[in-house]
């Protein structure tokens, strides 16, 4: 990881390492996360420790607490933890980032209040990414947000319809589990990697996936060139669920008994795919209004998925093909 680095001083910015001072360790960082991009840091490094954050918010889907990483930061968690202060906010971000671009969050591990937080919800996230670009989430470990360990949207309120989808976004090594909804939600990306991740007791929520690829048609959400490869899958309510998009690719991973689920989408390459005991790949067939379009499953040869069963309801259009 090359660049010039800022290893934040704790005592400088009335940090606690400890887990206590909420609100003067939350302030401390995002005002020496400032004095880094200021000073034409490219790194900021957090030291080895444990973190309580405040991650209130008073906005639906827009927290306003939290950690904050702007344009052309890599956020380092190495050997850090962050822990978010049990609250009763609807919604909160553990961290952030909104309308930034060059941004990297790399390593630490995130530990949500789900089984502390005075009100049952699913809106807590671990790391929140709004209409961002260049963005890599990477080696982060993130457990027991009430709500999804990343998810990446845009502002509802606002009815941008469609507008700034965050755009070329990998999430990559890390491990997500024991969320109260999904492991990653993407509402809106052009863009999206998903690889060598582990999901993992994921458990308990009606609709749950480990995976939701979940475009708003209301909000007339972008989902486009996403890959999702190599990544693991264990003790979850449910595995993928690709809920509309186009041109996807889904190949590599590993299911251990679960499935995959498609419908409303267009143009996806679903191969090499491991999904043991009644692990099956369900491609829903299409509604009045929304179309599901050129799937390709291979059933042999050595891109062939193995799985209990393949059922593929999508409408073959006239230049499909599938290699």
């Amino acid at each position: 990881m090359a660049g010039k680095v800022y290893i934040i001083d704790n005592n400088a910015y009335g940090i606690r390492a400890d887990k206590k001072e909420s609100r003067a360790t939350t302030d401390g960082i995002n005002k020496a996360i400032e004095q880094a991009k200021a000073e034409r840091y490219d790194i900021v490094k957090l030291t080895e420790g444990d973190y309580l954050i405040e991650c209130t918010g008073d906005r639906s889907w827009y927290p306003t607490d939290g950690i904050f990483v702007p344009t052309n930061i890599t956020l380092d968690l190495t050997g850090a933890r962050l822990y978010v202060a049990p609250n009763n906010s609807q919604h909160y971000a553990l961290i952030q980032l909104d309308h930034v671009e060059n941004a990297t969050i790399i390593g630490g591990h995130l530990i949500g209040d789900r089984d502390q937080h005075d009100k049952s919800h699913i809106w807590g996230y671990g790391i929140q990414v709004i209409a961002s670009g260049n963005v890599t989430i990477k080696d982060v470990k993130i457990e027991a947000m009430t709500g999804d360990g990343i998810i990446f949207t845009t502002y509802t309120y606002m009815h941008f319809y469609g507008r700034f989808p965050s755009k070329n976004v990998k999430v990559t090594g890390c491990d997500i589990s024991a969320c109260g909804k999904h492991g990653i939600y993407a509402i809106q990306t052009s863009g999206l990697e998903i690889s060598d991740n582990h999901f993992h007791n994921l458990l308990g929520s009606t609709y749950q996936y480990a995976i939701d690829i979940n475009p708003n048609p209301v909000w007339h959400s972008v989902m486009e060139q996403v890959k999702i490869h190599n990544n693991t899958f264990r003790d979850c309510t449910a595995g993928l669920r690709l809920y509309g998009g186009n041109d996807m690719e889904v190949y590599e991973n590993h299911f251990e008994n679960l499935s995959i689920f498609a419908l409303y989408c267009q143009r996806v390459r679903i191969y090499k795919n491991i999904l043991t005991e009644t692990g099956s790949i369900y491609v829903s067939k299409s509604t009045n209004d929304r179309s599901s379009e050129d799937f390709c499953i291979p059933t042999e040869g050595e891109l062939k998925n193995e799985c209990s069963r393949v059922t593929d309801q999508s409408i073959k259009t006239e230049n499909f093909s599938c290699p």
